[in-house]
């Protein structure tokens, strides 16, 4: 004989149990006795339609002559003639009365029929059952999608949840959640159905309190059965644990994963291997990320708890999945709520862009009302995108403080220009030893061009000093930094030397000036060295350069050649017109990386 394992017996035991009907009448009073008939049942109601049948017994829709209105009538089939079912009928309908809560639905009558059928009736709900939803909603239904949203339905499953809470507190288990036991009705409403096979608690048949159902009571240890439906039924309950509100907790978990996931937790299959699964570890977490659905881990990990297969680490009560499910939606609300008002700031933004590019005011709305979504959604993508292209754009219209912060700079980066413009002028000046041992032929010209320099410096330096900037000062100051190079011509011609002074210069000035100024500084620049061409090759003055032999023999205005001096003095000129024409390009450069970093780290 071999050996089975003991959850495999519990599975394959709890399997026959659901398969056979629960016929078990409770102790207690004869549930079985006739019900008093105060009314002739053929002339209060008339009978519309079936509306739907199962097991135990079909439900009309009915028009309630007395009161006018439709209601609904279960009654029990007459092909079942079994004390115990009748127990369980009359049960079901005084059970479900009894608890009076808007999403029980509510029972108006219990009675015997003309035709000797039991019956109840109740109010007639319309909707969709949460089954249909999530099956529509895994199919991406539209409709559904959009009617159904997951707001809402996790907010009629917060109500779910109290519902069965208020059971519980009055000692009900139902024993038997599951998507299709709950309906969501047409205008907000939830009604969680199939009270039948709900069980009383209390350790005796008498009431506990004036609200406490007056229903017979069932044992809480399940001997010979279960009832439920696989793949809902909590792990202990198959291992044959005690029956409790827990249960009805694990069942709740197992449905609120359906919704969050679309998928059921155990999947789908026969009743045995859904029971094997419940049997077997699982994780919840593991389950939710393998449906591919974004779902938040708050709410994965109240799935988790709800559905924790030890019932000491289950969520403790129905009240308490409600709280922690109501908390994040709280949450979950004010998040909407913030992300609805950076939305309407955001489409205030737009207004104001579209109202005028170049209108001032309307930029500094667009700026501020886009600054107002960002404080409320800070990761909000199309706000973050709106304002960095607000703040890579700008009006045609400058205001008068931006023109002044303007102003202020170029007067900053011209003092600093002049500053420069001036040492630079007065390192000339150390030339002037080394002019002399090379040989002076014209004192004169030498003696104009170092005064030249002289004034040049003195110009520059005054443009350095002033705290505002004078744009006649900066044309006389232009004007004779180019008229010394012009006059350097004398010394090595208008072709050496004269060129890179000139090029270095004005490079700094075009990058430092603007408008009428930059024209002015490039075209002085330009006459510095094509004047002193132009004037030799006419015969104005004396000719530098004569083609000869082959090549060029420079002749000078002012100075004598000595073979090893002169090589080395336009050598060393070279090289410090390299390096001040470096170091003037390398401060323009790390001005404009300053700019650049602070604009990085404005976005």
């Amino acid at each position: 004989m071999t050996s089975r394992d003991p959850d495999e017996a519990s599975v394959a035991t709890v399997a026959r149990a659901l398969e056979s009907a629960d016929t078990a009448s409770s102790p207690g009073r004869d549930e079985t006795a006739p019900v008093e008939f105060l009314d002739s049942e053929a002339a209060r109601y008339e009978r519309l339609k079936v509306l739907g049948e199962g097991g135990m017994g079909k439900v009309w829709l009915l028009r309630d002559e007395r009161i006018g209105r439709r209601v609904a009538q279960k009654v029990l089939l007459e092909s079942i003639d079994d004390p115990g079912m009748r127990a369980r009928f009359l049960r079901e309908a005084r059970l479900q009365g009894q608890l009076e809560h808007p999403a029980v639905v509510p029972v108006y009558d219990l009675g015997t029929g003309t035709d000797g059928k039991l019956y109840f009736t109740m109010k007639r709900v319309r909707g969709v059952t949460l089954s249909d939803v999530i099956a529509r909603s895994r199919g991406k239904d539209p409709e559904t999608l959009e009617k159904f949203s997951q707001r809402r339905l996790l907010t009629a499953f917060a109500q779910v949840c109290l519902a069965v809470d208020f059971a519980h507190e009055r000692g009900v288990v139902h024993r038997d959640l599951k998507p299709d036991s709950l309906m969501l009705g047409d205008h907000g409403e939830i009604y969680v159905l199939d009270w039948g096979v709900a069980r009383v608690m209390h350790e005796d048949n008498r009431e506990v309190d004036s609200d406490s159902p007056s229903v017979a009571v069932e044992p809480t240890t399940q001997k010979s059965g279960l009832t439920g439906t696989p793949g809902y039924i909590a792990p202990d309950q198959l291992r044959g644990g005690l029956l409790g509100p827990s249960a009805d907790v694990f069942a709740l978990g197992a449905i609120l994963v359906e919704i969050l996931t679309h998928q059921p937790l155990f999947g789908t299959g026969t009743t045995m291997q859904r029971l094997h699964r419940s049997l077997e570890p699982f994780d919840v977490r593991a389950l939710v990320h393998a449906s591919g659905r974004d779902v938040p881990i708050e709410l994965v990990a109240i799935c988790a708890r709800a559905t924790a297969p030890d019932p000491h680490l289950r969520t403790p009560s129905c009240r308490a999945l409600h709280d922690a499910l109501d908390a994040w939606l709280d949450g979950e609300r004010d998040q909407q709520a913030r992300r609805q008002l950076a939305e309407q700031h955001l489409a205030n933004s737009r207004a104001a862009m579209l109202a005028s590019r170049d209108d001032l005011e309307a930029h500094k709305r667009a700026l501020h009302e886009t600054g107002r979504a960002l404080a409320l959604v800070p990761d909000h993508p199309e706000a973050r995108a709106v304002i960095l292209s607000l703040f890579a754009s700008s009006p045609s219209t400058v205001p008068p403080e931006v023109e002044a912060a303007i102003e202020l700079d170029l007067g900053a980066q011209a003092r600093i220009m002049a500053r420069g413009g001036a040492l630079g002028m007065a390192s000339m000046l150390l030339f002037l030893p080394a002019l002399m041992l090379l040989g002076v032929r014209n004192w004169v010209g030498v003696s104009f061009l170092f005064t030249m320099v002289v004034i040049a410096a003195v110009i520059s330096a005054a443009v350095g000093q002033r705290k505002e900037r004078s744009a006649a000062l900066l044309y006389v100051a232009v004007f004779f930094n180019n008229l010394v190079f012009a006059l350097c011509a004398g010394l090595y011609g208008p072709l050496v030397l004269v060129p890179s002074m000139v090029i270095t210069n004005t490079v700094v000035l075009a990058l430092h000036l603007e408008g009428k100024l930059r024209q002015w500084a490039i075209g002085s620049a330009c006459l510095a060295v094509a004047l002193p061409v132009v004037l030799s090759a006419t015969g104005v003055t004396p000719v530098n350069y004569l083609a000869q032999g082959g090549g060029i023999l420079m002749r000078p205005l002012w100075l004598e050649l000595p073979p090893m001096g002169t090589l080395l003095f336009v050598a060393i000129g070279t090289l410090i017109a390299i390096v001040n024409g470096a170091f003037s390009v390398v401060s323009v450069r790390d001005s404009l990386t300053i700019a650049e970093r602070r604009l990085q780290m404005q976005r």
